[in-house]
This record gives C-alpha cells, sequence and structure tokens, in this order.
C-alpha cells in the first residue's frame, strides 16, 4: 500500500469544512500505544460531524485534547470567536491559523510521525535507566515467549554482571566442593565434565539473582520518581519526549504556536461560555454556575487520585488542590507552567515551607496537563503531583494523581443524558475476537439483540492474572457498552497480541496498519443510524423510569417503618435556616410535588405500559444516586 492510497494521506488533504448544524460528542478508551489508532477515527467523524463534548481515558485523553484543539483551529478561524480570554483569536496565532482544515490535516498525518518517533517519546530518568531496558524488553510484543525470556535473561546479567558473576561463582563453588569431597582420583577432563551442568545451574541463578536485584532496586528507585521509568521530559538529545512534543503539537494544531501561553480550556469553552461562569471564594475559585451548553467544546478526561483511592474528571470541580512550581517546572514546559500560575495559594509545603500555587480554574488549566494527568500509566509515566489540606483543618498532603483507567478506562458515561440531543460515539479497543479472527471493526446496529460477553479464556497464571485486573478495571465499562440504547453507538477496534498496549517498538507499518483500522472505524460511525438509536433508548429510558418511580412509590406509602410523609413533616421543622434540613419552608411545596408523582405512577400502573410490556430491554441500566 502506497502513501497516496493509504487514508492517511487521503484524510491529510480533505477539505474539513462541515455543516455547523451536525454534531458529535466523542469518548476514547485508553490503551497507551493502542492509541494509534484514533487520529484517522477523528478526522473521518470531523468530515461529516462538528466535535462538540470530547473525553478519553489515558491514551484516549491525548486523543482528545489533539481532536479538542482541531476543533478549536476549526471553529476559530475566521477569528469571530474568543480565545478564552476575551481577546480577538488573531492575537498571537499562527499565519495559517486561517486555514480550518490545517488541524485536522496534521491531526491525520500523526500516525506517519509516531512510526518513527515513539519509543524515543518515553526517555527513561537516570534513575530508571535499567529498569527502562528490562521494561520495554518485557513488553516487546513483537516478540515471542522464549525469545523475550532469552532477551530479559542477557539484559538482567548485562546490567548486573557483579550479581550475575556472583550467583555463577557460588553455583561452581558448591559444586567444586562436591567434586573433591566424592572424587578419590582428580582428573581435569573429569572436574571439567563435572562442571558443565553446574555452570549451566550457576549462569540461571545468577540470572534469576540479576533479576531479584533489579526488582530490589526498583522498590527503592520507583518511590523517589513518583513509580515511574519516565517523566515526558528531556533526558536525552533524542527526539522530543512525550510532553514536549504533545505540548507543541497541541499548539501547533490548535494554531497558537506563536502566542506567549498556551492552548487552555477557556480557549475551547469560548467567549459565551466563560461570560456565564460564575466563581466563589477559596483559594481555588470555586465555579458555582454554569451553562454547559454554551461551551463550544466541551473536555474532559479521567485521572486517578491513589492518595485518595478516587476518581476524578478533569477539570476538577473543587478549588480544593494546589501545586509546588518546581515540581510542575520538571513535568511540563515552563510555557505551560506559567500558564497555570494565576492564584498563589495560602497552603505551605508541607516540607519546605514554600509557596504553592492553587491548581487553576478551567478557563487557565492547559489541555496538556489534561492529559498529561490521564496518562500517567503505572510504572512507565511518573504520577502528577499534586497538595491538598485534609479534612477539618488537617495538614497538607502530597498526593499523586495517576492513570485514568485505573478507575474508567471507557468513560463513556462522560457525556451522557437519559435522552441524548446528540449522537455520543464511543470507539473501544479490545482483543481480536477468536471466533472471528478477521473482523477487526465492528460495531452492533440499533435492532441488534445485545449478545452475552466475549468469552476470553485463560489457562495460566499469568492468563489468570490479567483476568483478574482486566475484570476490576473495565467490568463497569464493559457492561455500560453492552446495553441497549448504547452499544449501537460504540465501535470495536481490535487487536491483535502484537498490537499495541505497552509495545513502544511497534514497526512504523505496524503503526500504519492499526491507524488504517481507525479509519474504518471512524467510516463505520459514519453509518450510524441516529433515528433508530433515539427510538430505542426512549424504550430503554422509560422502563427503568417505571422502575425506578415504582419503588418510590412503594417506599413513600410503605407503613412498615419507612413513613416518609410524617417524617418529612415533623423532623427538624425547629432547625435555623441553611442546608438540605433546615427553615422547612420546602416542606409543603415540595410534598405536594412528591404527591403528584406519586399519583402519576399509579396512572402508569393501571393503564399497564402496555408498550413495556413487550421487549423490554436486556442488560437494561439502573436509575440511581451516583456521584459525579
Amino acid at each position: 500500500m502506497t502513501d497516496q492510497t493509504h487514508p492517511w494521506h487521503q484524510l491529510a488533504v480533505a477539505d474539513y469544512q462541515v455543516d455547523g448544524a451536525l454534531e458529535c460528542d466523542m469518548v476514547m478508551k485508553g490503551g497507551v500505544t493502542s492509541g494509534v489508532v484514533y487520529p484517522l477515527t477523528v478526522c473521518q467523524l470531523a468530515t461529516r460531524y462538528r466535535l462538540r463534548k470530547i473525553g478519553g481515558s489515558s491514551a484516549g485523553a491525548i486523543a482528545a485534547v489533539l481532536a479538542a484543539a482541531a476543533e478549536y483551529r476549526r471553529q476559530t478561524a475566521s477569528g469571530d470567536a474568543g480565545d478564552g480570554t476575551g481577546t480577538s483569536v488573531g492575537d498571537g496565532r499562527d499565519e495559517s491559523a486561517s486555514d480550518a482544515s490545517e488541524g485536522f490535516r496534521q491531526l491525520a498525518a500523526l500516525p506517519v510521525e509516531l512510526g518513527a518517533a515513539l519509543e524515543p517519546m518515553f526517555q527513561p530518568l537516570p534513575q530508571t535507566r535499567d529498569l527502562a531496558d528490562l521494561f520495554f524488553v518485557a513488553t516487546d510484543t513483537t516478540k515471542g515467549w522464549l525469545a523475550k525470556l532469552v532477551s530479559g535473561a542477557t539484559q538482567a546479567a548485562r546490567l548486573r554482571p557483579l550479581t550475575f558473576l556472583s550467583g555463577v561463582f557460588v553455583a561452581l563453588l558448591i559444586a567444586l566442593s562436591g567434586f573433591v569431597i566424592t572424587q578419590a582420583q582428580f582428573s581435569p577432563l573429569r572436574l571439567g565434565l563435572a562442571m558443565i551442568l553446574p555452570l549451566i545451574i550457576g549462569c540461571l541463578l545468577g540470572v534469576l539473582a540479576s533479576l531479584v536485584r533489579m526488582l530490589l532496586d526498583g522498590n527503592k528507585v520507583f518511590p523517589t520518581v513518583d513509580f515511574g521509568i519516565a517523566d515526558g521530559m528531556t533526558q536525552s538529545e533524542e527526539e522530543p519526549p512525550l510532553t514536549i512534543w504533545l505540548s507543541k503539537k497541541l499548539d501547533l494544531v490548535a494554531g497558537v504556536s506563536n502566542r506567549d501561553r498556551c492552548l487552555t480550556l477557556g480557549d475551547l469553552w469560548g467567549t459565551e461560555a466563560l461570560a456565564d461562569e460564575e466563581y466563589v471564594g477559596g483559594d481555588g475559585e470555586q465555579p458555582r454556575s454554569r451553562d454547559r451548553a454554551k461551551r463550544a467544546i466541551d473536555l474532559e478526561v479521567m485521572t486517578t487520585n491513589l492518595t485518595t483511592r478516587q476518581a476524578y474528571r478533569l477539570p476538577l470541580d473543587s478549588g480544593d488542590f494546589v501545586f509546588d512550581e518546581g515540581e510542575m517546572l520538571a513535568l511540563f514546559p515552563t510555557r505551560v507552567v506559567s500558564t497555570m500560575m494565576h492564584k498563589e495559594s495560602a497552603l505551605r509545603h508541607p516540607d519546605t515551607g514554600g509557596v504553592l500555587w492553587c491548581f487553576p480554574e478551567p478557563r487557565f488549566l492547559p489541555v496538556v496537563v489534561m492529559a498529561r494527568m490521564s496518562l500517567s500509566n503505572p510504572f512507565l509515566i511518573t504520577a502528577v503531583p499534586l497538595y491538598a489540606a485534609t479534612r477539618n483543618g488537617g495538614p497538607v498532603v502530597r498526593m499523586l494523581f495517576a492513570d485514568g483507567g485505573i478507575s474508567s478506562n471507557f468513560p463513556m458515561h462522560f457525556f451522557d443524558a437519559l435522552l441524548p440531543v446528540r449522537p455520543t460515539f464511543g470507539i473501544n479497543l479490545t482483543s481480536a475476537d477468536p471466533a472471528q479472527p478477521e473482523t477487526l471493526v465492528y460495531r452492533p446496529q440499533a435492532t441488534d439483540d445485545i449478545a452475552l460477553p466475549r468469552a476470553r479464556s485463560f489457562d495460566t497464571v499469568g492468563g489468570f492474572t490479567s483476568a483478574v485486573l482486566n475484570t476490576m478495571q473495565d467490568w463497569s465499562d464493559s457492561k455500560q457498552v453492552m446495553m441497549q440504547g448504547y452499544a449501537d453507538r460504540v465501535v470495536e477496534v481490535r487487536l491483535r497480541p502484537e498490537e499495541g498496549g505497552h509495545n513502544l517498538r511497534m514497526s512504523p507499518q505496524m503503526i500504519l496498519d492499526l491507524a488504517e483500522r481507525g479509519s474504518v472505524a471512524g467510516e463505520e460511525l459514519l453509518t450510524f443510524d441516529w433515528a433508530a438509536h433515539r427510538v430505542v433508548r426512549y424504550r430503554v429510558v422509560m422502563a427503568r423510569l417505571n422502575d425506578a418511580f415504582s419503588h418510590f412509590q412503594q417506599t413513600w406509602k410503605a407503613e412498615d417503618g419507612a413513613l416518609y410523609p410524617g417524617m418529612l413533616s415533623d423532623y427538624g421543622s425547629d432547625l435555623p435556616a441553611g442546608g438540605l434540613l433546615g427553615d422547612g419552608s420546602w416542606r409543603d411545596r415540595d410534598r405536594v410535588a412528591t404527591e403528584a408523582l406519586i399519583s402519576l405512577v399509579g396512572q402508569w400502573q393501571e393503564d399497564s405500559w402496555p408498550a413495556l410490556e413487550q421487549n423490554w430491554p436486556q442488560e437494561s441500566p439502573e436509575v440511581r444516586m451516583a456521584p459525579h
């Protein structure tokens, strides 16, 4: 396949001027190097849709911020919209920024660019260089297990030669001692033959000792570097590392590289949305009311606070977190950190007593920071440190934010609503189906019965461990995307065992093959039946509302201890105004509304809901209270 016939070339010269009335949202799954699938998927969708809300996790977050940057360039090419600070978008923009299609064209060319620069983006820290060599061997999916075993053993012996030789020496010494004790007559030939097997055993013992030594060294080193081999910044004079490359690429795709600050979330939202923002007091100036419908481009990514064991969506809703300037400068270019520094915090560094800065409110948050906080893959990329005071005036604690995929690797819930107003497409990365090995792109139709989950058998300890970890990480996301009213908007891009994942040594041709698969996935989403989807979604929603309201009615009217009506009339009527309990002025009006709802549910039950008694949705969702 020549460059001229490959989809990347066709999309790199395409015209992305589209009808503004046709919009979509999209969410992309994490997958480290598997993210090379996404650029052409995004570009295919951009030939028909404007991208309104974009989200992702881990590698999907990188694709999300790049897609948002390209869409920003398309929407602001005329110079009519603001740049997020109230100034004209023409201020500091690149000379070519008026070309609305250029951002997506650059996005389409990424697979070719990444084919020669993937591994150098992950430049190991000086403290982790030896560990990185072993990590890259272990994750090289282009080699079989025997080749990786031999290569890993050779690497371990080379990296820890004294430990290796010590193992060999111990084995030979034991064997020699046994030979001397048991042999009455000394013979050089007999001695040489007797040492062959101990020498082999000694080499194996030396390799094992070297591996153990490296693991022990890693146990000491990783905590000092926030648990990552690479931090995304320059450690050598090779190709640009990940964070520097991404920071420059984002500004270039968005057409703002001539500005003195980087691309921010406020840029994407636009001046109309920012004018609607209100902020309350506090170090972080917490947003109080926002009309998300006014945002020109809405961007969200997942991250995970390992210190508190909680998932977070970026941008953060609270102003609780602060950061240390020096630590951020070690992780981001100066231009990015200066964009973040808008307000000094009252909190001080717990160790040095130095100044801490408020984590920026959304309008000043660089989108490259969002991507980096979502991409901190454990043991590959260092976590991002922020600080916060513990509850009730406790001490300031250093907190590590790591890969968003730890908590939600495919956050299809980001832009969901009971009744959607535009399609929200999902791109799901999964393994190839053994029953259909040649079907590498798949999307169910709205009218399909949702099949049982695909079986992935295992017969090794490694397979069992992988199944446990994958289930813990993905079970909720996987269940959601299988449900009727959800599944038909999600396209599966299936990967063979040697493709994607942690394999940083994929060949340029393999990267182009994955990119082409992403293009096919985009074409498949262009056939999406929006009308059929809405009909199915409506029926699923009504079925679940019926269940939820019926339970609500039963609990409200129960006489076995619940007694909600009487309790709400009496409890806390003498409390002062404020909070959800105080004042009591809400009671009468809310009870009237509740009784009206109960009456409506009773009418539904009397009418038997004949339309929903047939074809009850499979794997239907729950309507419940859940954290944002």
